[in-house]
């Protein structure tokens, strides 16, 4: 079975411009054809002299839209993958857990913590690469976004989906998650096993500890990066289509702050590291470097190594329909 893909997907977006242009064509149509009515008996004789011409220029415009449409195709480069390779690689399985609870749109970090959060959370991925990673959300609840995998274009896209608004119910709940996450892992595996909890820590859970240590005990690691200050801040809220803060049941704004403690303990308790984060653009760096260190195990994995491309035949396409555009063109103004 081949594979199929883009190479640059980017590009096909450019294909928003070939509707575009598509439109104006219309609207133009649509605007002569409302003069020539107001001509009245002149619009009949003008179609007598030449018959042909309305459907000369639909068929140009139409050549010139299919023209741009195969021209995007090429320069996305379609491409068909022709030979599979069964490859080794040694690997840690990594679940990365982002919190999106209310309290991780506090701005005591710009533009606030969670897409900071979700930041560091890509350029780890980069960092990774060769790894099999999974995702997590958690707040009042905890569920996989995204099994454990080597799609990194994919995982790249659940992550930056996050938001509060995923969650059911809203908190910071760490026993689930860490529950989650060990059900998650596929221990038949003998490798390294990390669980990399992305979290403001606003919570003191007591099983969450114990439940670190009883999976520290099964072989899986526990590291938290911590968001926030010590200061804190306000947790801006939607209200009657303004915006306000999140206030507390006597109306007093909630000002949500770090748990650098906690997310210490959780760390230690699961073998792990607390990293608080900063905004040190290499602090990704230490982090992978400090999983590299890891023990891997070997990985199997099915990857399609050789693609053919089939850009030229849509760019032979489209240089086509231009060339019969063009003679179409030279056939209305001779006529």
């Amino acid at each position: 079975m081949e594979i199929f893909q883009f190479e640059e997907i980017k590009y096909l977006s450019l294909a928003v411009l070939i509707l575009i242009i598509a439109g104006l064509f219309i609207y133009n149509r649509n605007a002569l054809e409302k003069k020539l009515q107001k001509l009245g008996s002149y619009k009949h004789l003008l179609e007598q002299i030449n018959p042909q011409s309305k459907l000369l220029k639909r068929s140009r415009q139409a050549l010139i839209l299919f023209s741009l449409l195969f021209a995007v195709i090429a320069l996305a480069n379609p491409q068909l993958g022709s030979k599979k390779e069964t490859v080794r690689r040694e690997s840690i399985d990594l679940l990365l857990a982002i919190d999106i609870s209310t309290s991780m749109l506090a701005q005591d970090l710009t533009p606030n913590r969670l897409e900071r959060a979700k930041k560091l959370g890509v350029e780890l991925v980069e960092k990774l690469k060769g790894n099999r990673i999974g995702l997590l959300f958690f707040a009042g609840n905890s569920y996989v976004q995204m099994p454990l995998t080597t799609d990194y274009s994919a995982f790249r896209t659940f992550l930056q989906a996050a938001k509060p608004e995923l969650a059911s119910t809203q908190g910071t709940e760490l026993k689930p998650l860490i529950d989650l996450a060990d059900q998650t892992f596929m221990k038949e595996n003998q490798t390294s096993r990390v669980l990399l909890i992305l979290s403001d820590g606003e919570v003191h859970d007591e099983d969450a500890l114990t439940a670190a240590e009883q999976i520290a005990a099964d072989g899986t690691r526990i590291y938290t990066i911590g968001f926030g200050s010590e200061k804190g801040a306000y947790i801006p809220v939607k209200r009657n289509g303004r915006t306000d803060f999140k206030r507390d049941q006597e109306g007093n704004f909630v000002q949500s702050k770090i748990n650098l403690p906690f997310l210490s303990d959780l760390a230690k308790k699961g073998n792990g590291q607390l990293f608080p984060y900063s905004g040190d653009r290499s602090l990704a760096q230490t982090i992978a470097d400090k999983l590299n260190e890891l023990e891997k195990s070997e990985m199997e994995q099915r990857i399609y190594t050789d693609y053919y491309s089939y850009f030229q035949y849509f760019l032979a396409l489209a240089i086509g329909m231009l060339g019969i555009e063009f003679l179409l063109r030279n056939k209305l103004s001779k006529d």
